[in-house]
């Protein structure tokens, strides 16, 4: 999904490109404050070229991917939607 989705801008491993990191060192997330601000811009903004195309489940999984791979969340964990206030960006 990141591949198709996130890549052309964010770049292959999310280290930025036409768009900022929001893998890695340079990943600024914490400017959504948590994971429930992420999704939210996600939602309105992303991908830029049709924002807000793709369906909850497909949000949910690509905020998934960036959590993880942030080390914000750990890859086994049980996520829940309702918990999203929970994860802290900062």
């Amino acid at each position: 999904m990141f591949a198709v989705r996130c890549a052309k801008c964010h770049g292959e491993k999310g280290e930025g490109f036409t768009g900022p990191a929001i893998i890695g060192p340079n990943a600024n997330l914490g400017k959504y404050a948590n994971a429930q601000g992420l999704i939210n811009f996600m939602g309105l903004s992303m991908p830029l070229d049709a924002p807000g195309s793709l369906s909850s489940d497909q949000y949910q999984q690509l905020l998934c991917f960036v959590l993880v791979k942030n080390n914000l969340v750990a890859p086994a964990s049980a996520f829940n939607a309702s918990q999203l206030d929970s994860v802290n960006l900062k």
